[in-house]
């Protein structure tokens, strides 16, 4: 291997944890091993690793979840948010589903239980290697792409697609625009097609899709151009749409279309991609696009509910994505689980869901058809609320279930909703628990120069469920825990400002902060001035 190729295929990583002995059993492991990886830097907070992954940029970062000042899961969504290329590998203490199902929500690599061995380690890295391997080499070749495309086709190819979504176009208007970028009006033939691409289930940034459109229509135009098939493309929303005008009638138009389709799968497919193809028959007449668009990018919503991945023609899904469940089948599982949830029979109602949820997988009735049973649903749900006196919390989070992308969001949601809801009638509130937050405000009152006093810490010293405490102490006291916390270290830190021969560093940390930047910040503020500015003003 050359020096150049050793360079490329380097990977830098940056290990985030609190326990400084953890960190250097992760290093010792990483440089025991003899393989092209470079530590880059390490930090004990996930501020301090947010700062480390802007400023060195890693291929790699091994995380931690649970970390004073922000947890792991802020540094992978403001690593996000910057569009870098960072690969996350949790490694945690903490073995539970919602960590779990958070962190393949942002895309992470991988979810190592604490402790682990030098082998599960390089197991991982080798893995993550690889598809940072394959994803530099896609990277290079949608790049050599980028430099060949025509903004301004792409422009006018949206322009028309946009109207394509109007009732009312002409058969002028369409002709001049399809004029413009040179799609052939004279045609015989006229078909639309969608593709969706993600990436674990995450929309793709613009640019992205940008490029992925200009390389899907070149590939077409090249493998169509024996059919006297031409297509254009351009980005609408997070899908590509694509305009397909045919020279003559041609029988095989599906065939050849689904052959070329899968090239492009073949040829752009990457780690992690999830493709959705979806394409319409040809019509006579430029004016009826506006007919087939609408069918491509229905049948596209309903592969992207029910997770399906591939190519899909609308005429063979036109009466399936229109299937509803008769009602009768339903209807038995509804009323038992209702009549679970009220005999707080826990495993009965989770039988009675999955039962709900295989019949709906079996049949993959319409979205929209989902949506009107998860309303009768949310209904006895909330029906439930006013009758067990539930938590507002929970009734928002409720909410929740119209919020979700695809079937397997809805029934993770469905099911989380009605363990938080079994509880809920398990432990309703009771005029006990004023002694209880009298207790943790006491605590609070006390532990305040702890630096991990929160929410998370309270509900595990007095073995409450965390959202139920918060609720409880709102409804008790007027102030979220949070800033009840900060009301009593801003007033403590004011009292040895004024009273005690401190520097703010000391005092930040006798207040419960590491971090005297973040102090200083906090007092601001809370008080309209700066800790070293009402010393300065006190003497």
């Amino acid at each position: 291997m050359t020096p150049a190729e050793t360079r490329q295929s380097m990977k830098t990583i940056a290990v985030i944890d609190d326990e400084y002995y953890f960190r250097q059993v992760l290093i010792k492991y990483i440089n025991d091993y003899h393989e092209e990886y470079t530590i880059v830097g390490e930090a004990y907070n996930g501020s301090d690793g947010i700062r480390l992954i802007d400023e060195r940029r890693p291929d790699i970062v091994l995380l931690d979840i649970s970390m004073p000042q922000k947890d792991g899961f802020a540094v992978i969504q403001h690593t996000l948010a910057q569009e870098r290329r960072t690969r996350f590998i949790i490694i945690s203490g903490y073995d539970r589903f919602d960590y779990a199902q958070k962190a393949i929500r942002l895309g992470v690599e991988d979810f190592l239980l604490k402790p682990i061995t030098p082998q599960n380690l390089y197991d991982c890295l080798k893995e993550v290697s690889r598809k940072i391997d394959a994803s530099r080499a896609v990277s290079q070749t949608l790049s050599a792409l980028a430099q060949k495309e025509h903004r301004n086709k792409s422009y006018l190819a949206s322009t028309l697609l946009h109207r394509l979504t109007q009732e009312n176009n002409t058969s002028e208007e369409l002709e001049q625009l399809a004029k413009e970028i040179a799609f052939p009006v004279s045609s015989v033939m006229f078909g639309a097609a969608a593709v969706h691409i993600t990436q674990q289930y995450e929309a793709l940034d613009k640019k992205t899709l940008d490029i992925y459109s200009f390389a899907v229509e070149n590939i077409l135009n090249e493998l169509l151009a024996g059919n006297n098939t031409q297509c254009v493309g351009a980005v609408s929303g997070s899908s590509i749409l694509l305009l397909f005008a045919m020279q003559e009638e041609n029988a095989a138009f599906f065939p050849s279309l689904q052959a070329a389709f899968g090239q492009f799968i073949a040829t752009l497919n990457r780690d992690r991609l999830h493709i959705i193809v979806s394409i319409d028959q040809p019509y006579e007449m430029l004016t009826e696009l506006s007919t087939s668009y609408r069918n491509v990018l229905s049948l596209q919503q309903y592969c992207i509910f029910y997770s399906l991945s591939g190519i899909f023609d609308y005429p063979s899904y036109a009466d399936t994505i229109r299937i509803q469940i008769p009602e009768h089948l339903l209807t038995a599982q509804k009323l038992e689980i209702n009549r679970c949830i009220r005999c707080n029979n826990y495993l009965g109602i989770l039988t009675g869901s999955r039962a709900v949820f295989d019949l709906i997988r079996s049949q993959k009735p319409d979205p929209g058809y989902i949506a009107q049973q998860l309303q009768i649903i949310l209904k006895d749900i909330t029906d439930l609320y006013m009758e067990y006196r539930i938590t507002p919390a929970l009734v928002m989070d409720i909410e929740k279930l119209q919020s979700c992308r695809n079937l397997m969001e809805i029934q993770t949601t469905f099911m989380e909703l009605i363990r938080a809801l079994t509880q809920a009638i398990t432990n309703p509130v009771q005029p006990s628990n004023h002694i209880t937050i009298v207790k943790v405000r006491n605590y609070i009152e006390e532990h305040y120069h702890e630096p991990d006093l929160g929410p998370r810490s309270l509900s595990q010293i007095f073995n409450i469920n965390e959202q139920h405490l918060c609720f409880l102490f709102k409804k008790h006291t007027d102030y979220t825990i949070g800033n009840y916390v900060l009301k009593i270290r801003m007033e403590a830190a004011k009292h040895l400002l004024h009273h005690a021969n401190y520097n703010i560093t000391e005092i930040s940390t006798q207040v419960g902060y590491k971090d005297t930047g973040y102090f200083s910040k906090c007092f601001k503020k809370y008080y309209g001035i700066s800790p070293k500015h009402y010393i300065t003003k006190k003497s």
